[in-house]
């Protein structure tokens, strides 16, 4: 796993690659966490075709671009930045929108490849509700084709099931199911389960509002039995409050390409208008103002640490030993932190290893790590603040 910087903008956002950099994890400070599963286009030769259960190669085009556009127009309007996680692999190779076995046919570069997607996801998740507990959003980002041209919002619930009254929707099982369930249990202004699908608040109706046909909404409150829409998969399913123990809420999210995904024009006329939506979206159901995120650190403005062995090039700050010997647990960093910030380490292949809390200037490891490189994020209560590379040898 690589820290490197993003390209040049005012304030450099990390990023965190995976295995022959398949895998992005663009790390922000927002709570919005964004995932791109099928837009890639790298077709490695060691990666077979995936043949089992009937697989679907079609890419979801221009939606790596989407996202990236997406996290700038956000960046541009708080200071700060979304999480973005992009699997780079075409579709024909790895399809991150489902379980391993049917998202890699076993082929285990794929497999790997399909875990640093997900473990990704769970690390910015992390790292959003260390910043913004019982705050976060997530947007599984797709395109589609149909005929329709409109945006699809999947809470995971089905299209004959969107047919049902706001009172049947209101109530279980359809509640249990939904990919906000916890946004309807906590929600500033207690609206129900049906007005956050397709009320006059709802997330579909200020899209629509905005310029931009989305189901559902109040304009356009089902979709249709029969008219292929997307509800959600298994993105959805495993990365919000779906599932036990996730406190995240989301959706996903299906872009029409004609006039949303079709040119560069239009893709970030699409992203700009999404991005006020989300910060209003949020600020209306959770109260939370992100207009003025602050990207300060806390450390050193323009601070570049050292270009020697095992140093990040533009890092925030320095580990020391480094090389860490084998065997020991401590590491020393090269400038104040408040008492008390949060570590979390990550191995190459994006899994969380060690955490814990700075005490002293230093970072003392749960237990001993293996040979290898390593990379460590600062968190605290507003989100992230530093990042350094260390090597154990």
């Amino acid at each position: 796993m690589l820290v490197l910087l993003a390209e040049a903008n005012s304030v450099a956002q990390p990023i965190l690659y995976g295995t022959n950099n398949y895998i992005e994890y663009h790390v922000g400070t927002l709570p919005f966490v964004i995932s791109v599963p099928h837009g890639g286009s790298l077709n490695p030769a060691g990666i077979p075709n995936r043949t089992c259960n009937d697989p679907v190669y079609a890419t979801d085009a221009n939606t790596v671009e989407m996202g990236l556009a997406l996290r700038n127009f956000l960046y541009e309007k708080t200071g700060c930045y979304p999480h973005l996680i992009i699997c780079q692999l075409r579709r024909s190779k790895l399809d991150a929108n489902r379980n391993l076995e049917d998202a890699a046919c076993g082929n285990a570069e794929a497999e790997q490849a399909w875990s640093e997607f997900h473990s990704f996801i769970d690390t910015a998740q992390t790292l959003a509700e260390a910043g913004f507990p019982d705050h976060v959003l997530y947007l599984d980002l797709h395109g589609h084709g149909n005929p329709i041209a409109r945006t699809e919002l999947g809470y995971l619930l089905y299209d004959t099931e969107l047919e049902l009254s706001d009172v049947a929707l209101n109530e279980e099982p359809y509640l249990s199911y939904s990919s906000i369930r916890g946004l309807v249990l906590r929600n500033t202004n207690n609206l129900t389960h049906a007005e956050l699908l397709r009320g006059d608040f709802a997330l579909g109706t200020m899209m629509a509002g905005s310029g931009y046909d989305a189901v559902p909404s109040a304009q356009d409150p089902s979709p249709g039995i029969g008219s292929n829409y997307y509800s959600g998969g298994y993105n959805t399913a495993t990365h919000t409050c779906y599932t036990p123990g996730n406190l995240a809420n989301g959706l996903q999210m299906e872009c029409p390409f004609a006039g949303v995904r079709d040119t560069e024009s239009n893709r970030a006329r699409f992203a700009d208008t999404l991005a006020v939506v989300l910060l209003r979206y949020w600020s209306l159901h959770k109260a939370l103002d992100l207009t003025a995120c602050s990207t300060a650190s806390g450390f050193e403005e323009g601070h570049a640490p050292g270009h020697g062995p095992h140093t990040t090039r533009g890092a925030d700050f320095l580990l020391y030993p480094n090389p860490l010997p084998l065997g020991e647990r401590t590491l020393r960093l090269n400038t104040a932190v408040p008492e008390g910030t949060s570590f979390q380490v990550f191995d190459t292949g994006g899994r969380a290893v060690a955490a814990g809390h700075i005490r002293q200037g230093e970072l003392l490891l749960p237990l001993a790590l293996p040979a290898g490189p390593y990379a460590t994020l600062l968190v605290n209560a507003k989100g992230f603040r530093g990042r350094a590379s260390f090597v154990v040898e």
